[in-house]
């Protein structure tokens, strides 16, 4: 079916983006590798960020950002909107997530940590409010407090089942935390050490009871996605949700394969895990999430030809 005249160019833009994304990864893998630095070099890739209006983080996913990203102008903004309330406290998780993607980790969870103190000065556990309950579960998931967010968002979910805010965050977080589960990887810090696995796979190990957890809450991430789109088919959100989750099962299926071959060159290790987040696959969902966007498509920076 056809683009809507207004998203037609940056429809194919984005196209274009994945598909260049690809070529320059697949060129990337053919380069030799000189020892663990370049290795650390190039894994870095999963966290790869575009001037095109789109990026990904292992620990965020996807995101879409209007214009060209500017985390200076973004960071001095939320600073002076700061007004010394309770009401900062999605601001801080703002700032968290902003001085994350900058790898100011110390500062993130600074930032992160004043928000879950907002956030329960206000009583956000006992609210009926599914805003404040989703924000402060993404606060306390910022500082990997995993199992306290997703109770938090459970019952957002229970106290308003019609409402699509808390099935987006609840799909990604049980797209987060398989990925974990599979990998081992509980209470260690957000986000896989790619570095470790992609020069030693073998240095992970999965275990029976890990990939049963994974795949369990692989399942349920897709129906707590699918019902996302469902309840909130305007919302960009819903679908860069559902994005994401797809990307997290790719990841899983990647990190199964990584490990069960660890005689793999690190170059086919590192492709075979970029090849899942940049996959064609995750492009209908993020042409509707950047159709959507509170901003017009325009903006993003993802022009194709008129």
């Amino acid at each position: 079916m056809a683009a809507p005249p207004q998203c037609r160019g940056w429809g194919g833009g984005l196209l274009r983006l994945f598909l260049a994304v690809q070529v320059t990864l697949a060129g990337g893998a053919a380069v030799p590798l000189g020892g663990q630095e370049r290795l650390q070099q190039l894994t870095r890739l999963p966290r790869f960020s575009f001037n095109f209006g789109l990026s990904f983080r292992g620990t965020e996913g996807f995101e879409l950002t209007v214009g060209t990203p500017d985390p200076t102008r973004e960071l001095t903004a939320l600073r002076e909107a700061l007004t010394g309330q309770t009401d900062d406290a999605p601001r801080f998780v703002r700032l968290g997530r902003v001085l994350d993607g900058l790898n100011e980790m110390a500062m993130a969870q600074r930032a992160y940590a004043r928000a879950v103190e907002l956030y329960e000065r206000q009583g956000a556990a006992d609210s009926r409010e599914i805003a404040v309950l989703v924000g402060y579960a993404d606060a306390l998931r910022g500082q990997n407090q995993f199992a306290a967010a997703e109770r938090l968002l459970r019952r957002a979910v229970e106290i308003a089942p019609e409402d699509w805010q808390p099935r987006p965050a609840l799909a990604r977080l049980l797209g987060l935390t398989a990925i974990h589960a599979l990998a081992s990887l509980e209470g260690k810090p957000a986000g896989i050490d790619w570095a470790q696995l992609l020069s030693d796979p073998a240095a992970v190990r999965l275990n029976a009871a890990g990939v049963e957890e994974a795949e369990r809450r692989l399942a349920e991430a897709v129906q707590e996605a699918e019902r996302g789109v469902k309840l909130g088919p305007q919302q960009a959100d819903t679908f860069l949700a559902r994005a994401n989750v797809g990307t997290a099962r790719r990841l899983a299926s990647a990190l199964r394969a990584l490990t069960e071959a660890p005689e793999d060159e690190p170059a086919a290790r590192i492709w075979a895990v970029n090849r899942a987040i940049f996959h064609r696959d995750a492009l209908p969902d993020l042409w509707a999430a950047a159709r959507l966007s509170p901003e017009q498509p325009a903006g993003l920076g993802l022009r194709g030809p008129a």
